[in-house]
């Protein structure tokens, strides 16, 4: 009833066209997105936006609710636009960060490594010295675009970091496990290579995905001039494969 109430007023206030009205369209929205009410709440947002501007807390959050309808409903670009014009408005660092992992999403989704990288990387600066599962998956992520580009060291580093982490997910160990054996081959730091593979073996589950991780183990053997403990790792690996 008290909810129904603060609806009747704002829209009283935006059918009166009252000086405050573009803050009662914000406020109507965001009323209308708590209650699950989304798809009428973004022609209020839309029309907010562009009245008189609101102060600088509330413009913050009018463009966030629009960048995240607008993720929700997989309209990419509208979504960027938004979390772009929110961060102009200013914001607390937890906030910039949560809009800089969301940039950095987007940014991978459309291909864009460079600009996932710079907006991860603005994240994570701005996360400070959080343990949360955010900053795990911005330096998942991180991982994952350096490795794919073959920067070895950054994508082991940032994997490194994600694995220190406590409570890190379990389902997301097994990708960077392998991508921390494949790094640490590539830099030729066999030692590491074969325990990350190791581990990386332990987590999969995939019958395939361990007879990958067994053959790789093999090469990594050559490289060592470990010929018995490679042909043991090619064995195991056929009965998998």
């Amino acid at each position: 009833e008290t909810l129904r109430r603060a609806i009747d007023h704002y829209e009283q206030a935006i059918e009166r066209r009252s000086e405050q009205h573009a803050a009662a369209e914000f406020f109507l929205a965001k009323i209308l997105c708590d209650i699950g009410r989304e798809d009428e709440a973004l022609p209020h947002l839309k029309h907010a936006a562009q009245l008189v501007p609101l102060d600088q807390k509330e413009a913050f959050e009018l463009h966030y609710l629009l960048g995240t309808l607008a993720q929700k409903q997989q309209d990419l670009s509208a979504a960027k636009t938004a979390f772009e014009t929110a961060l102009k408005k200013g914001a607390k660092p937890e906030r910039v960060a949560d809009v800089s992992h969301r940039l950095g999403a987007i940014a991978q989704a459309q291909q864009d490594d460079d600009a996932a990288i710079a907006r991860y990387e603005k994240a994570l600066a701005a996360y400070g010295n959080a343990q949360t599962e955010a900053v795990f998956d911005a330096l998942a992520n991180l991982s994952a675009l350096k490795f794919r580009h073959r920067w070895h060291q950054d994508a082991a580093n940032y994997a490194e970091r994600a694995l220190r982490m406590p409570n890190a997910p379990e389902k997301r160990l097994a990708p960077l496990l392998k991508i921390l054996a494949e790094s640490f081959a590539a830099l030729k730091e066999y030692e590491k290579a074969a325990e990350y593979e190791d581990r990386h073996f332990d987590a999969a589950r995939d019958h395939d995905e361990k007879a990958d991780s067994l053959l790789r183990l093999g090469a990594i053997h050559e490289q060592r001039q470990q010929p018995k403990e490679a042909v043991d790792a090619y064995r195991k690996g056929l009965k998998f494969a």
